[in-house]
């Protein structure tokens, strides 16, 4: 009788333990899960959009600058020459 007394308090202790354990493991992968969540965002906001937004404004200097040597084409020769050079060099 105390045998079994023993053997019953040994299950649940390794039932209630089996329980512990896959909960653990279950806060274990949703932490790890916040954390490379939490790094894609910092690296998507820290340098991937600062990235994309320098590529924008560089974009639109060039062609503010296009801009200017086409306007300026049109009454001198030197920035025809720039433009044609430009022209054939970046040709789309």
């Amino acid at each position: 009788d105390d045998l079994m007394r023993q053997i019953s308090q040994g299950n649940k202790g390794s039932y209630a333990s089996s329980s512990y354990g896959s909960r653990n493991k279950t806060v274990q992968i949703f932490s790890i899960v916040i954390i490379i969540a939490a790094l894609l965002f910092f690296l998507i906001y820290f340098l991937i959009a600062p990235a994309i937004a320098r590529a924008n404004d560089r974009n639109s200097r060039l062609d503010w600058l296009e801009e200017k040597i086409v306007e300026g084409a049109e009454t001198d020769e030197a920035f025809q020459v720039i433009l044609d050079d430009y022209q054939r060099t970046f040709s789309e």
